[in-house]
């Protein structure tokens, strides 16, 4: 699914329960930290991939304690 929003993303996860969830950082609303914090409390299982093209070492840091597995850096070029 698509969410348009945190708040939207955060609905749809705890309606479906999915087993990976890519979420962008940086979305309306909720941002995905918020998004990540939300479910952890209740759903630990759930394995979170976050993305955005704006990065540092410190907002990296904050991802991965967050929740996230991965955090990535897009634009993604191969």
């Amino acid at each position: 699914f698509v969410a348009k929003d945190g708040f939207v993303a955060l609905k749809k996860i705890e309606e479906i329960n999915p087993d990976i969830v890519l979420l962008d950082l940086f979305m309306p609303g909720l941002d995905g930290i918020g998004v990540i914090k939300s479910i952890k409390r209740e759903k630990k299982e759930i394995q979170f991939i976050v993305m955005s093209a704006f990065s540092s070492p410190i907002l990296e840091r904050e991802v991965i304690l967050s929740g996230a597995s991965y955090f990535v850096i897009t634009p993604y070029y191969n």
